[in-house]
């Protein structure tokens, strides 16, 4: 027999935390997010937010850094700095 733990898959940082917003969403539909500015500069949704960009090709954004110059500029600077 399988347990429960070993057919579920792991779960990362980033898809735990939009569980739990969504949840609190499903549960309460008259709730509004007033304060999620704090979560998006979190180290593990920078790197989620990056391999997502990087993954379909991201075009570069308003200050026109492109993949290439934050991939020589360092990804993890970038992210240590950022955060």
């Amino acid at each position: 027999m399988v347990s429960v733990q070993e057919t579920n898959q792991p779960i990362d940082k980033t898809t735990a935390l939009q569980t739990k917003l969504h949840q609190a969403a499903v549960n309460d539909p008259s709730r509004r997010f007033h304060a999620l500015y704090d979560k998006l500069y979190l180290p593990y949704i920078l790197r989620t937010a990056l391999d997502n960009v990087k993954r379909n090709n991201g075009a570069p954004g308003i200050d026109g850094q492109t993949i290439a110059s934050l991939a020589e500029y360092g990804e993890e600077r970038f992210i240590e700095e950022t955060a």
